[in-house]
């Protein structure tokens, strides 16, 4: 049978960066077995020797607050050319609205081939939190204008959840072009079986309730909102910070010191007793797509608490798997760990809800139908 031949536009490719790359290691785990012959283009290569495809490494920028999320800048046209007309692609598959994506859908539209996008970030969203920025709302609205005008030449637009397509449709995106693609989660690594009483022991945890925070430390993540809500948390609870990023310094010295823990960017093993030894599961955010940790929360027996926007309002079912609460408000939030500590049964069928509805949402399925997207692009 013949391999289907696709050209991947990822910018970053080094492994357990974030959510992104953790999704797209899902899909390239899976090439072989799909009959998927792969190329890709990236500004961060793959930190691994094991890696057995081809990789185009691209120049890029770096910015000070952001050094891990550098820019690509892929060069000449022609030479990026070249290399796609030698390996003949059946289908681009491009990752984010960058120099990248644009060369990708440029590509796409002069040799008549399909492209692919996931839609994985609000980019625009974060100039909000540039707080010394002037005129925010007006380049708000010009990078939103030019990112539509990308997405447009897209052939597929995989939103992750339904309110992400309503976000794309609201801007101008043709709704026929937008499907809906979602996330699993590895029930196997993320368990309460992977509880660690040793663990707890360390953090002083044994009689406390323990609220955990998954993600990197920048602002866009609503880190301020996680300080404010440690200085109103009653005695006995602690908050669990799993992650690094530019705002940890801060964090670390406006947070409550009696009430705050500090784990650093935890991975595999330790990631996974960090969420099995948790109560619970807090995750502010308002400019997430979707949320991984969130169902690896949910996966670990967590009730989740998070706000009402973005990706996580079609993951977390209110009341019934966790709480969907008003953005930016610490006090909402903490008005419903209160109710979680005092209401034991409550909590318990919380977990229990959290947990089945986890466990239904396999990376296999999820796999199996980017596949078809691919698979049908390709007919067309």
């Amino acid at each position: 049978m013949k391999k289907v031949k696709i050209a991947f536009f990822i910018d970053i490719l080094k492994e357990n960066t974030d959510g992104v790359t953790n999704t797209s290691y899902r899909i390239i785990s899976r090439l072989d077995e799909l009959g998927i012959e792969a190329l890709f283009f990236t500004c961060v290569p793959p930190s691994s020797r094991n890696f057995k495809y081809k990789v185009v490494i691209c120049p890029h920028l770096k910015f000070p607050y952001a050094k891990d999320y550098p820019f690509a800048i892929p060069g000449k046209r022609q030479k990026i050319f070249k290399i796609l007309d030698e390996f003949n692609p059946d289908l681009l598959h491009w990752s984010s609205p960058s120099l990248l994506g644009k060369y990708a859908t440029e590509y796409s539209i002069r040799n008549g081939v399909p492209n692919i996008t996931i839609y994985h970030s609000h980019f625009s969203s974060y100039i909000d939190y540039l707080k010394w920025l002037p005129f925010r709302s007006e380049i708000r609205n010009f990078l939103d204008k030019k990112l539509t005008r990308l997405y447009e030449k897209a052939s597929l637009i995989l939103a992750p959840t339904l309110s992400m397509k309503e976000f794309l449709v609201e801007r101008g995106t043709d709704p026929d072009k937008i499907g809906i693609w979602g996330r699993g989660v590895d029930g196997k690594k993320f368990n309460p079986h992977h509880r660690s009483e040793a663990l707890i022991d360390r953090w002083g945890g044994r009689k406390k309730t323990k609220i955990l925070f998954v993600s990197r430390l920048v602002h866009y993540k609503e880190t301020d909102m996680l300080i404010r809500l440690s200085h109103i948390l009653r005695p006995n609870t602690l908050l669990l910070i799993t992650g690094e990023g530019p705002e940890r310094s801060k964090m670390e010295k406006e947070s409550d010191p009696e009430k705050t823990i500090f784990t650093g960017k935890l991975i595999g093993k330790q990631l996974s007793e960090v969420y099995a030894s948790a109560d619970m599961f807090v995750f502010p955010s308002l400019t997430d797509t979707f949320g991984n940790v969130v169902l690896e929360a949910m996966a670990s027996g967590l009730p989740v608490l998070a706000a009402n926007e973005g990706g996580p309002k079609n993951i977390v079912q209110d009341g019934k798997t966790g709480y969907l609460l008003e953005p930016k408000n610490e006090k909402a939030f903490n008005e419903k760990i209160d109710l979680l500590i005092d209401n034991k049964s409550h909590y318990r069928e919380m977990r229990e809800n959290a947990l089945n509805y986890a466990q239904n949402v396999s990376w296999d399925n999820i796999i199996k139908q980017i596949h078809r997207f691919y698979i049908d692009l390709i007919g067309k």
